[in-house]
């Protein structure tokens, strides 16, 4: 997925599509009041990416990264906990079973291959 001096079309492709949803989505999305838990897990999410970026060392900086996805869907399930019908289950079901099969396939447990799979489940919008 990397390699010096070289732009890697994946990862172009899934920041610039990511911007485009972050900008439809502040711009038609659902309007609310920032709660205290909002403004934490923003906080504690930045802090986790400031902490993968600070480190060298591959295996911390993916396990601040799940951590930072992780803490930023937070208020994604607290929504829809209180408000179930704003959800389709659909995207859900899939979404998990696809993090369910890719579980299933790790050949070793090790922590860094098993957050990458489970990641997803908690990324979906």
């Amino acid at each position: 997925m990397y390699r010096a001096h070289a732009l890697n079309f994946q990862i172009i492709a899934a920041t610039f599509f990511d911007v485009i949803i972050l900008i439809l989505a502040l711009r038609y999305g659902e309007k609310w009041e920032w709660s205290k838990f909002d403004v934490a897990c923003v906080v504690l999410s930045g802090v986790s990416i400031v902490l993968w970026q600070s480190t060298g060392d591959p295996f911390w900086g993916v396990v601040f990264n799940a951590a930072a996805v992780t803490l930023a869907s937070f208020p994604l399930f607290k929504g829809v906990w209180f408000k179930p019908e704003i959800e389709k289950p659909l995207p859900w079901f899939i979404m998990t079973l696809s993090s369910i099969c890719a579980v299933m396939v790790i050949a070793a447990v090790v922590v860094v291959l098993t957050l990458l799979p489970a990641r997803p489940t908690t990324k979906l919008i």
